[in-house]
């Protein structure tokens, strides 16, 4: 059975899956809405509602989707107006067209003179064409003077040049003659542009005019500035040399490298040095030593730097000597030293020891005293302290003020530290050196007694006396009493102002009494009570709670206040739910809203008959 929606179905920009057009199996329905769709199983035909039925008469009238006609044939264009349209199939009602060539099935080899070029003319509604002799004809000739581009001819090569080509052979040769050769230079370079069979398009340079065999002989693209006309002298001069002896193998490039002179050359013609190579090996080689703008410290890391800037970095730097003995001041890993000590362990200022330059630096590889122990007050040096050089001194005259002491606080030059009235260390030290302890730090306090005078360390860094507030919260006593065939339940406050009792009375059913609510505050439980939370409503507008407002056009709406004392008597209609069915059960789908303590449930017809629907309520509140 058909699930029954009478609203509309509004699906909100969703897509509607699987869904089947209604089957009618022969005959269309005589009742119908505009708009409806159906499907004629015998006709294989989809119908849509084009005149709607009238309220009790059947007489809808379902039409055929697309049926203004399918199309049957299509006429191909006259051949002469050459709008390059041909039929492949003609019947419908899916016609095939597409670019009839010239009406060749395919295409043929060499265009002839007299084969055409359509041509859209925008101006006009007529198509043009132009033959393939129109466009050989329509080439720029030239004569040889300059700005021409020559007309090419497959035996003579480009026809009416003379400063712009010559045949040789297979290649073309396109010669740039100057009105004065540049002093320095070997001959005139040649261009060579290969177009023999087989052989893909490039560009040759040559260092003669000959060239039949397949190995091309090396030449180089030169760029220059020669001297005046008729004048001697240099030029700068920068060029790109093949270097290829064998024929390369397919696909393997050739080899070559890429010089710039840019010092000009002497008055004999000599040819300027080579400043900057880079030949085929990637290898990029300076005759002279290269230079670039000054490295600042926010080039990129890839940038090469310059001396000046590295000299910056490492001028005033610390420079790594070595590791020595502090108790003896040997160097270690050889026999020198950076200071000596006598028997008894004091300075030997006439003792051998190595210069100091500012910045050298020493890491202690043995604990001592630095310089000895004479004065005690030199500083002691652990495994890992170091030393570095803040004065210049030469060999066998440096002393203890030359150098400055790191140390990597192993141990302490001076320590002192003595016991307060709070807290105490079990190890009282004065002006202790090396590995120094104070042992266990305890609080100074003794076991006592606190009283309303007892002050406490605050978070604030302050002694304060603690704010004592009695307990004055209220507390109550739960006790349960047999009244009679009845139970009271009392609770009572220590203060006695805040009471409650509960009385659970016997009979026939259960009820709840709060003696002290001014109201009365009874709720009873009786034994008839089923526990049913909702209503069933007959859509009617002559019952009580139910109205059924004058409709408006095409709608049919029934009005329920959950608020009357036929329905549920209290609450908002936000709070009941709702769901429509047919008097015999079946459950349908209409539009629900609610406003205030009304409901209502509405129907796309006017015709909804009273009774013939009823809502089932359920309250929520």
């Amino acid at each position: 059975m058909a699930i029954q929606f009478l609203n509309t179905v509004d699906l909100n920009f969703n897509q509607l899956n699987k869904a089947a057009i209604q089957n009618i199996p022969t005959t269309d329905p005589l009742v119908g809405v505009l708009g409806q769709l159906i499907y004629n199983v015998g006709e294989s035909a989809i119908k849509v509602c084009t005149v709607a039925s009238v309220t009790g008469v059947s007489n809808a009238t379902f039409t055929e989707v697309g049926s203004g006609g399918d199309v049957t044939a299509v006429q191909a264009s006259d051949a002469i107006a050459q709008l390059g349209i041909k039929l492949t199939d003609s019947t419908g009602p899916i016609p095939k067209v597409g670019l009839d060539i010239i009406g060749q099935t395919a295409l043929g080899a060499a265009p002839l003179g007299s084969d055409k070029l359509i041509i859209y003319d925008l101006s006009t509604t007529t198509n043009k064409s132009v033959t393939v002799a129109n466009l050989l004809d329509g080439r720029i000739k030239g004569t040889g003077t300059e700005g021409y581009i020559p007309k090419w001819n497959a035996i003579n090569g480009l026809v009416d040049s003379v400063t712009l080509y010559q045949k040789t052979d297979s290649l073309v040769n396109i010669n740039n003659i100057l009105d004065d050769v540049p002093t320095g230079s070997a001959g005139i370079p040649d261009l060579w542009v290969a177009g023999t069979s087989g052989n893909e398009s490039r560009l040759f340079l040559m260092n003669n005019s000959t060239a039949t065999t397949a190995i091309l002989p090396n030449g180089s693209l030169q760029f220059g500035i020669k001297g005046q006309s008729g004048a001697p002298g240099g030029y700068v001069h920068s060029r790109i040399l093949g270097s290829q002896t064998t024929a390369p193998t397919s696909g393997t490039p050739g080899k070559g490298k890429l010089e710039f002179q840019t010092n000009p050359g002497d008055a004999s013609g000599s040819q300027p040095a080579t400043a900057l190579t880079i030949d085929d090996t990637k290898l990029a080689t300076f005759a002279a030593k290269a230079r670039s703008a000054a490295t600042i410290g926010t080039d990129a890391t890839a940038t090469l730097t310059t001396k000046g800037y590295v000299d910056g970095l490492v001028s005033g730097g610390l420079t790594f000597k070595g590791t020595f003995n502090a108790a003896t001041g040997a160097i270690v890993g050889g026999s020198t030293f950076l200071y000596q000590l006598d028997a008894g362990g004091a300075f030997d200022s006439s003792a051998d020891r190595v210069a100091v330059a500012l910045g050298d630096y020493y890491v202690v590889a043995t604990a001592g005293q630095f310089y000895g122990d004479t004065p005690t007050t030199n500083p002691l040096l652990d495994i890992g302290d170091a030393i570095i050089g803040v004065e210049v001194a030469a060999a066998d005259a440096s002393v203890i003020g030359d150098w400055s002491t790191i140390s990597q606080g192993v141990t302490v030059n001076s320590f002192t530290n003595a016991n307060g009235t709070y807290v105490s260390a079990a190890t009282v030290n004065t002006n202790a050196t090396g590995a120094v302890t104070t042992g266990i730090i305890d609080l100074s306090a003794v076991d006592g007694t606190s009283d309303a005078n007892t002050k406490f360390l605050s978070k604030d860094n302050t002694w304060d006396v603690p704010a004592y507030i009695p307990n004055t919260d209220e507390t109550y006593d739960l006790n349960c009493t047999q009244d009679g065939s009845n139970a009271d339940i009392n609770l009572t406050s220590t203060s006695g102002g805040d009471n409650s009792r509960v009385e659970l009375t016997a009979g026939a059913n259960i009820s709840l009494t709060v003696t002290n609510n001014a109201g009365g505050g009874e709720i009873t439980i009786a034994a008839t009570d089923t526990g049913a939370l909702g209503k069933r409503v007959v859509l009617d507008g002559g019952n009580d709670g139910v109205v059924r407002p004058t409709p408006a056009s095409g709608f049919t709406k029934f009005q329920i206040s959950v608020d009357n004392a036929a329905i549920f008597g209290k609450g908002v209609a936000l709070d009941v739910k709702c769901e429509v069915i047919t008097a015999a059960g079946q459950t349908v789908y209409a539009d629900v809203t609610r406003s205030g303590v009304v409901l209502t449930v509405t129907f796309t017809t006017e015709t909804v008959a009273n009774a013939a629907f009823e809502a089932l309520l359920t309250y929520v509140g």
